[in-house]
C-alpha cells in the first residue's frame, strides 16, 4: 500500500476515450450495459451537478473482497492445472488493490479535486508477469492455451494493452 501522502494532488485531464463534460446525454442507451451506465452517470454529474464533482476512474480492482473473483479464477485454474486462454500474454493491464482504492477515496475527501481522475497502480502489468507472480506465490505454473472456450477465457484476457494513463497524476 502507498503512503497517503504519495497520492497525487493534480487531477488527470486524460480523456482520450471519453469526455463526460461534452458527451451527448440525449444519445440512446447502448443496450443498458455497464460501460454505458458508467459513462452516463459521469456525464450527468459533469454537466448537471450544482456542486463540485470528482469522477475517480479505477481500473480492475483486485483484493479479498472482489465479488467478481476475477483474480481467483486464475489462481484456481493454476492450482487445478486447468488451461487459461489469454489472447495476448504480453498485453499490459492496470490493476489497483481494493484497499489502495479505498485509501485514495478517503484521502481525496478534503482535497480540492474536480473532474475525471484516473487512479491505478503506477505501472501496468503484463499478463505474462501476472502469471509469473501467481506461479511464484502458489508453486503452480498457469497453463496457457490457444484454444478458447467459455470456461477458460481469462477475465483479464485482452488482445491489446488495456490500462489507464496516469502520467498526469505525477
Amino acid at each position: 500500500h502507498r503512503d497517503l501522502h504519495s497520492f497525487p494532488t493534480r487531477r488527470s485531464s486524460d480523456l482520450e476515450d471519453f469526455s463526460a463534460a461534452s458527451w451527448n446525454l440525449k444519445l440512446p442507451a447502448k443496450n443498458g450495459g455497464y460501460q454505458d451506465g458508467k459513462r452516463r452517470s459521469e456525464a450527468v454529474f459533469a454537466q448537471q451537478s450544482q456542486f463540485p464533482v470528482l469522477s475517480v476512474r479505477f481500473p480492475i480492482i483486485a483484493g479479498p473482497d472482489d465479488y467478481t473473483h476475477r483474480f481467483d479464477f486464475h489462481v484456481e485454474r493454476a492450482l487445478k492445472g486447468e488451461p487459461i486462454f489469454v489472447p495476448n500474454p504480453a498485453a499490459r493491464i492496470s490493476l489497483i488493490h481494493s484497499e489502495d482504492a479505498a485509501e485514495f477515496l478517503r484521502w481525496s475527501i478534503d482535497k480540492d479535486l474536480t473532474g475525471p481522475l484516473n487512479v491505478s497502480s503506477r505501472d501496468p502489468i503484463s499478463l505474462k508477469s501476472l502469471f509469473a507472480q501467481i506461479e511464484l506465490m502458489t508453486g503452480h505454473k498457469p497453463i496457457l492455451t490457444s484454444e478458447e472456450t467459455a470456461e477458460n477465457h481469462s477475465l483479464y484476457g485482452t488482445p491489446n494493452d488495456w490500462f489507464l494513463n496516469t502520467n498526469r497524476l505525477n
